[in-house]
């Protein structure tokens, strides 16, 4: 849910969520189910929610207009649009009983009342079918089925017992069972007789042969184990089934869990690890609270919380939705705008960390630095944050050592710090993963409250839309071979993962540099076998300061042109481009980029947008193209991240690999070495 900005004083708010409740209205919880907290816990819950740290989260809930939601849930509802209507009741009836439960508020009470009857109504709670018949719980029967569950818990002694029975009946058959169905496909793929969407759905057809054996490696499993796990929670002492589903629930997280690398760092990006992450712990604190089985201890959650401080990049860049709101073909619809970049967000992940994942992970382990993240860089909180939050847990930011990351899935974070104007410097190595881009060896550069060089954001899943190829490599800051980037699939299957591989070679830090470099051959060949090598190396001197990348690439028998493309920021229509004969400089309102080709006189340096059709958003780029073919070459780029108001620098490339530069009257002299296929950089003055 998105923030609007806090206008309300704290004591306002008090008035309207301090007042005197009738006794026995909601001063005690006599659900029997009680799946998060009991009835003892209420006063404590609300003592949470009128905290200020919460206010603006509460507020939001507030200032909801019921009249409009009222208006949705009576007229405009459709029983049969599972992608956008019956998200959107499921938000409202956890909002509204939610907030009944805070403050006593009857017409929050009634509008929860009506969106779970109108959830009720509807005949089934997904829009994907096994067989052509039998329905699957990929996304929204499992999130049905999590929100009539806390409906049932929250608003439990004011409902009806017909409406009771009614969720205990439906809660089976139309949540556990295709939660239980999907599940049992991720787990036995070769039985699986085919899924497919329903055909109320009116979604263009996608090949869905391979998506059991793949979504189990993905979040798409997440949220049906947490659904199974929640509803059976439910249904333990009124269904027959119920401890096959918790086998199921237990089998299917202990799996997922594998998709975690040991140092915590998850495969899919920040957004995603944060979705996944918090359908984990929903599922954990449910089976330690119902069934007194911790399974806390299967992810390394701590680590976890350092891979999303890792990531964190708090700079101030608009999200452009048109590309991702136009696409109407996927599982994830655009229904949800993406929210300001708050992560390194490679493929499609954007998004921070929602605090709740932060304040679970606190609680149960004590991690100050999990409270941290939690408490200054969370993209929203959410009820679960306020079920959460420990206060006694410490807030503890990250150490200096810390900015350096270098994460098991070979991705690599440089900054300065962790505030809006230091300087950061990420890229994208590694194995494939789920939700993945075309790039390897990508970079992204933050300075100075903005983005300078961009990984496009969260394009469409459609791969029939022209945004499609904003997910290939000439839609990032790599190297093109004869205009080609490396291996990527077609769409047909959705975002799974490709082929192509990458590693770091090596890395360190030195007094006044950082570097690394990264080996993407094998990405490159698999759609040129001619190509021999490919290597990106990248050097940080932080107090000049300066960016230094070395493209190395080589071919077997066929010469090549060999290019570098490097992308503006432009989500908000604000990002500027300057070339001339020597290189280029990236505008933006807070900060420019200044870049110098070092292969300037051998190099067409040029400046176009992607293909795309303007309403769909303008991405310019730049290209530094090598003049003539070659079977091996270097591409070379010195860029200086400054304030948008400060004298660009004097940047010279010299012959023997000699680079100087000029700023604020200083001198610097560095010097570039080649010793076969490595590069290494020396500062000399």
């Amino acid at each position: 849910m998105n923030r609007r900005t806090f206008m309300h004083s704290l004591t306002g708010i008090a008035a309207l969520t301090a007042f005197p409740r009738a006794r026995g209205q909601v001063e005690e919880n006599s659900s029997p189910v009680e799946l998060f907290f009991d009835g003892s816990q209420i006063e404590a819950l609300r003592e949470k929610w009128r905290l200020p740290l919460f206010q603006a989260h509460v507020q939001e809930m507030l200032e909801t207009d019921l009249a409009a939601d009222r208006n949705f849930l009576l007229k405009e509802l459709d029983l049969n649009n599972h992608i956008r209507h019956i998200a959107r009741a499921n938000k409202i009836v956890t909002r509204e009983a939610f907030v009944w439960l805070m403050t006593g508020d009857r017409a929050r009470l009634n509008l929860a009342k009506l969106a779970l009857k109108r959830i009720l109504d509807y005949p089934v709670w997904d829009y994907f079918l096994e067989a052509g018949a039998d329905v699957i719980g990929l996304q929204r029967a499992p999130e049905t089925t999590i929100a009539v569950s806390l409906a049932y818990d929250w608003l439990y002694d004011q409902l009806d017992e017909k409406t009771r029975q009614l969720i205990l009946v439906q809660l089976g058959p139309k949540g556990c069972e295709p939660c239980f169905r999907t599940l049992w496909g991720l787990r036995y793929p070769e039985r699986v007789k085919g899924w497919g969407y329903a055909p109320a759905a009116k979604l263009e057809p996608r090949d869905f042969r391979r998506w059991p054996y793949f979504i189990s490696q993905t979040n798409l499993k997440a949220i049906p184990l947490s659904g199974l796990a929640v509803g059976a929670a439910v249904l333990r002492k009124q269904h027959a089934k119920a401890e096959e589903w918790i086998e199921m629930a237990q089998y299917s997280y202990e799996t997922l869990a594998q998709l975690y690398s040991p140092d915590g760092s998850y495969p899919e990006g920040g957004g995603y690890g944060d979705y996944t992450t918090f359908h984990m712990l929903m599922t954990q604190a449910v089976f330690k609270r119902k069934l007194k089985v911790d399974l806390f201890d299967r992810v390394n959650y701590n680590g976890f919380i350092e891979f999303m401080m890792g990531l964190h990049m708090p700079h101030h860049a608009a999200v452009d939705e048109r590309v991702n709101l136009a696409n109407r073909a996927t599982i994830n619809s655009g229904d949800m705008p993406q929210r300001k970049d708050l992560t390194v967000n490679f493929g499609d992940a954007g998004g921070g960390l929602q605090s709740s994942v932060g304040f679970y992970i606190a609680g149960q382990t004590r991690d100050g630095l999990a409270q941290h993240i939690a408490l200054h860089h969370a993209r929203e909180h959410t009820p679960f944050s306020i079920f959460w939050y420990d206060p006694t847990v410490p807030d503890e930011p990250p150490e200096e050592s810390e900015h350096f990351k270098h994460f098991d899935l070979d991705w690599i974070v440089y900054r300065t710090g962790y505030r809006a104007e230091d300087l950061l410097v990420a890229m994208r190595s590694g194995l494939p993963a789920n939700h993945e881009h075309a790039d390897r060896n990508s970079l992204i550069v933050a300075a100075h409250n903005d983005i300078l060089l961009a990984d496009i954001k969260h394009p469409t899943y459609d791969y029939t839309h022209p945004g499609w190829i904003l997910r290939t490599s000439p839609g990032h800051n790599t190297v093109l071979i004869d205009g080609q980037g490396h291996q990527y699939h077609d769409g047909r299957e959705g975002t799974n993962m490709a082929l192509a591989q990458a590693k770091i070679l090596r890395k360190g830090r030195r007094r006044h540099l950082v570097y690394w470099s990264s080996e993407a051959t094998h990405a490159y060949a698999l759609v040129n076998p001619d190509v021999a090598y490919v290597q990106r190396s990248v050097f940080i001197l932080p107090d000049i300061p300066l960016v230094v990348v070395v493209d190395g690439m080589e071919k077997k028998e066929k010469e090549s042109i060999f290019s570098s493309r490097w992308h503006v920021e432009n989500s908000d229509d604000n990002g500027r481009l300057h070339v001339h004969d020597a290189g280029f400089v990236v505008h933006r309102p807070n900060a420019k980029l200044v870049a110098v080709c070092g292969e300037a006189g051998e190099c067409t340096i040029r400046q176009d947008r992607m293909p795309i059709p303007p309403r769909y958003g303008v991405y310019p780029y730049v290209q530094v193209d090598r003049t003539q073919p070659a079977l091996r070459s270097t591409l070379t780029l010195a860029a200086m991240p400054l304030p948008a108001d400060q004298r660009e620098p004097t940047i010279v490339f010299h012959p023997d690999g000699l680079i100087t530069v000029d700023h604020l009257g200083k001198h610097f002299v560095l010097r570039l070495r080649h010793i076969g296929r490595n590069v290494h950089l020396y500062r000399e003055a």
